[in-house]
C-alpha cells in the first residue's frame, strides 16, 4: 500500500551527499538536543537509534545513542531526552543472586523518618558521570523460596550518598565513561521504587533491547558510510533490509522466544556484512577505518549472554544446539 514505508528508512535513503556536520552528536549533550528535536517525529526509541546512529560522529555515540533507545523502550516514562545510567553489576557479577545492594524500610531500621534506603556498590555502569538519572537493581530481601527479591530504584545522581567514580577506558569505545557508583544511606521514596519484579520485568528484558537498539544504531552509522565513501548500492540494500528486520523484530515482547531465534539469524546477517564490508573501510579516511575496527567489538561483548539465551529459546521448543550450529 502507497504510504506505508516507515518513515525512518525513506528519511535515510533522501540523505545524498550532503553535509552532515551541522547535525552531528559527538556528546551526550547533543544527543540530549537531537532527542528533543526528533522525539515527536520519530516517537519510537528504534527508529531515534537508526537515525542517531547516521548522524553519530562516531561508533562510541552510536552506541551511547542506541543504549539510550534501549533504556526509553525498556522504561516509557523516560523523557526521550533524559540522560540515564542503568546500574546492574556487582563484583560478583549481574545474576540476582549477586546483588547485593540493599534496599530497606526506616521503619524495620527503627528511625523516626518515614521511606526506604539503599546501600551498596555498582561495579560498572556505563555513562553514570554524565547521568541525570540512575536506576538501581538492588534486594529487598530473601522470599521464602529462598530467592533474592530484586526491585529497580530510581533516583537523582546527584543525590545525597551517591558517590561516581570513573574507572578507566576500555580497549573500544574509550570516549563513553564507565564508573563505579557508591550508595550509602540514600534516602528512598516509595514512589522511586518502581513496580514489578526488578529482575524479570526490567534487568532481564533489558538484556535483548540493548543488544537490538545498540545493532540499529551500528546499522546507522553503517549506512552513513554508504553516503559519504559511495559505498555500492549492494551495501545499501542489506543494511535497508536489516534496518527493516531490527525494526520489526523491537516491536515483539523482549521475552518472546521466537524473538531470540529471530534476533540470532539477524545477528547471522550482519556478522556476514560487516565481513564483507572490509574492502569497503579501505575507502574511508584511516582515523575513522582504525576507529571502526578498534570499536566493532562492541557487537561481540555480549556474545555468552546470546548464545545462552538462544539455546534456551530452541530447547523450550524441545531442540538442543548442537557446537556446529553457535
Amino acid at each position: 500500500m502507497k504510504g506505508m514505508e516507515p518513515e525512518i528508512v525513506s528519511w535515510l535513503l533522501s540523505q545524498k551527499e550532503i553535509d552532515l556536520q551541522a547535525e552531528s552528536i559527538r556528546s551526550v549533550e547533543d544527543l540530549k538536543m537531537k532527542n528533543r528535536l526528533y522525539s515527536e517525529r520519530f516517537a519510537r526509541p528504534v527508529d531515534r537509534a537508526l537515525l542517531f546512529g547516521f548522524i553519530a560522529d562516531q561508533v562510541a555515540f552510536a552506541f551511547l545513542a542506541g543504549f539510550s533507545a534501549a533504556l526509553q523502550h525498556l522504561l516509557p516514562f523516560l523523557k526521550p531526552d533524559s540522560i540515564a545510567a542503568f546500574c546492574v553489576s556487582e563484583e560478583g557479577g549481574n545474576h540476582p543472586r549477586m546483588i547485593k545492594t540493599r534496599l530497606e524500610s526506616n521503619e524495620d531500621q527503627a528511625s523516626p523518618v518515614e521511606g526506604w534506603k539503599i546501600n551498596g556498590y555498582k561495579s560498572f555502569v556505563t555513562g553514570a558521570e554524565k547521568a541525570e538519572i540512575l536506576f538501581i537493581a538492588a534486594s529487598a530481601g530473601i522470599d521464602e523460596s529462598g530467592n533474592n527479591m530484586i526491585r529497580l530504584v530510581r533516583l537523582d545522581s546527584k543525590a545525597d550518598g551517591v558517590s561516581i567514580k570513573p574507572l578507566d577506558q576500555l580497549p573500544f569505545i574509550p570516549e563513553i565513561s564507565h564508573a563505579g557508583v557508591s550508595l550509602e544511606q540514600v534516602r528512598i521514596a516509595e514512589d522511586q521504587i518502581l513496580l514489578g519484579d526488578g529482575y524479570s520485568e526490567y534487568v532481564k528484558p533489558f538484556r535483548i533491547l540493548e543488544d537490538m537498539h545498540v545493532t540499529a544504531s551500528i546499522l546507522g552509522y553503517l549506512y552513513r558510510q554508504v553516503v559519504d565513501y559511495c559505498w555500492p548500492l549492494s551495501v545499501a540494500e542489506r543494511l535497508i533490509s536489516l534496518m527493516l528486520l531490527i525494526r520489526q523484530l523491537a516491536a515483539m515482547k523482549p521475552d518472546s522466544k521466537v524473538l531470540a531465534i529471530a534476533f540470532a539469524g539477524f545477528q547471522r546477517q550482519l556478522d556476514l556484512l560487516i565481513r564483507d564490508l572490509e574492502s569497503e573501510w579501505l575507502k574511508v579516511d584511516k582515523e575513522k577505518r582504525e576507529n571502526w575496527f578498534r570499536d566493532a567489538a562492541i557487537l561481540n561483548v555480549a556474545e555468552k549472554a546470546r548464545i545462552k539465551r538462544v539455546e534456551k529459546a530452541w530447547a523450550s521448543y524441545g531442540i538442543l544446539v548442537r557446537d556446529e550450529w553457535v
